[in-house]
């Protein structure tokens, strides 16, 4: 089973290190205690966003505003989280580091799969420090996320893969999840480092897991805690998130919904849990009558990456990619917000990638919206939404085949590097105030960048930590 690979940009604590280990309440600059962060933070699975109130744990005031930071973790990802000013006197807040969100707690909960091993990581948790490690995109993470629930641990943070852990200040009661942790970080540790991170781990009723891609020679001092992961069974993962998404029973009701071709598809490219759980919700909209099963099993062939590289080249213009991309990220959002975000987002693209002298300027004349439309090959659904006891009309932008957006997304991000910087800062400046509808629009930016498998899957290149922009905080899913 999967879940999102990287950690929601919910703004967390930067804890003092050498504090003293009998305190547990966070410090605040100026030394005062304050109340400690929520174990679990709602996100927006739990409703806590139904309300006009933006919860000050994940936003904070509007004037406070953050970087976002891009980091590398050596597996050939990106993480982006939101740091402090850079006039605050703690270091930047990475992406990874915060209270696990109930949402991803509770997708664990629901569609865990057990891998192979998983009796003997059951039983390494009573040592209370141990070491997943196996191929990249493996299900690490929800692993160690279960293990925690498999011990009560009810409070669980995730610390930044590049903290030294023996400066770590170990809080009581509470367990702590370090994601994939590069080679060189593993290696400056000695032995007498894990035995007193272990005893101060004992001592408080804590449990540290980490998880790293290495292999068997690289582990050195980790050996007594060093727990090998494999896969999970993808069909096995399939059936899970398709009884999450479908309900008990589905087997009876769609005889027909996974078959030889759909189980070669999920044990492709080596069976990974997050392709299997994105194949489990592209049949559930199938299974739900929403497209034929042919052009579910042409886009779960990743065919549709070679058309948005044809659409691109047959649509040049700045605008028409600008469109394209508003669309793909904030699709099931009204029209309204699309087209302001696609015009936000080419003005970000000139600024960042000015055309040369002797390019034509486009965007005139202005289009009608169904020609718009109808260039990316998208519909207005009309539908209808109600905030604070008023009803409102709504034009939903919807794709006419499935998982286009995702394909833009993706292949915009990995074919076009030069447009990652641009994206994150568009992203990150989406609109929260005054009209309620670019709330709506920041949570999806916001959870697009955050959420299960969001921009994190586009990144490709490696590089170390550098700030890319300053915003008021936010956050989203894709």
């Amino acid at each position: 089973m999967t879940h999102p690979e990287e950690r929601p940009l919910d703004p967390v604590d930067s804890l003092d290190p050498f504090a003293s280990e009998d305190v547990d309440a966070p410090r605040e600059p100026g030394g005062g205690a304050r109340t400690p962060v929520s174990p679990t933070v709602p996100g927006p699975a739990d409703g806590a966003w139904a309300g006009e109130a933006w919860p000050d744990e994940e936003f904070g005031p509007a004037e406070s505003a953050a970087t976002v930071i891009v980091t590398h973790d050596g597996t050939g990802r990106h993480h982006f989280g939101a740091g402090s000013p850079p006039a605050a006197p703690h270091r930047p807040r990475q992406a990874r580091e915060g209270p696990i969100w109930a949402e991803e707690s509770d997708l664990v909960r629901r569609t865990f799969v057990p891998p192979k091993g998983y009796l003997r990581a059951q039983g390494m948790m009573s040592r209370q420090l141990i070491l997943l490690t196996g191929e990249a995109r493996s299900g690490k993470r929800t692993l160690a996320l279960h293990l925690m629930q498999d011990q009560h641990v009810e409070s669980v943070i995730a610390l930044d893969p590049d903290e030294d852990l023996t400066t770590r200040r170990i809080q009581r009661g509470r367990g702590y999840v370090v994601d994939s942790v590069g080679a060189d970080a593993l290696a400056g540790y000695t032995r007498g480092d894990l035995e007193l991170l272990r005893r101060r781990l004992v001592e408080r009723g804590s449990v540290l897991v980490a998880t790293a891609v290495v292999g068997a020679p690289m582990l050195g001092v980790w050996a007594p805690w060093h727990v090998p992961c494999a896969r999970p069974d993808p069909v096995q993962v399939l059936h899970s998130h398709l009884t999450d998404r479908l309900g008990p029973g589905w087997q009876r009701r769609h005889l027909d919904l996974v078959d030889e071709d759909i189980a070669e598809l999920v044990r492709a490219d080596g069976g990974r849990p997050a392709r299997a759980a994105r194949i489990a919700a592209e049949l559930a909209g199938f299974a739900d009558g929403g497209f034929p099963r042919t052009q579910v099993l042409n886009a779960l062939r990743d065919r549709e990456h070679a058309a948005v590289a044809g659409w691109l080249r047959a649509h040049p213009a700045c605008a028409d990619w600008a469109l394209m991309i508003a669309a793909a990220v904030f699709e099931g959002h009204d029209y309204g917000i699309v087209a302001e975000r696609a015009a936000a987002l080419r003005a970000m693209l000139a600024e960042h990638l000015p055309a040369s002298a002797g390019a034509s300027a486009d965007g005139w004349p202005p289009q009608p919206r169904s020609a718009r439309l109808d260039l990316i090959d998208a519909t207005a659904v009309a539908a209808d939404a109600t905030r604070d006891g008023a009803r409102y009309r709504l034009d939903v932008v919807r794709f006419n085949r499935p998982r286009w957006a995702a394909s833009v997304r993706e292949h915009v991000w990995d074919v076009y590097p030069d447009l990652r910087d641009p994206l994150v800062e568009w992203l990150a400046a989406t609109p929260r105030r005054p009209a309620d509808v670019h709330r709506v629009a920041a949570r999806a930016a916001g959870a697009f960048m955050a959420g299960g498998g969001g921009i994190g899957r586009w990144a490709r290149s490696t590089g170390g930590p550098r700030p890319v922009v300053r915003g008021a905080p936010w956050r989203s899913r894709r």
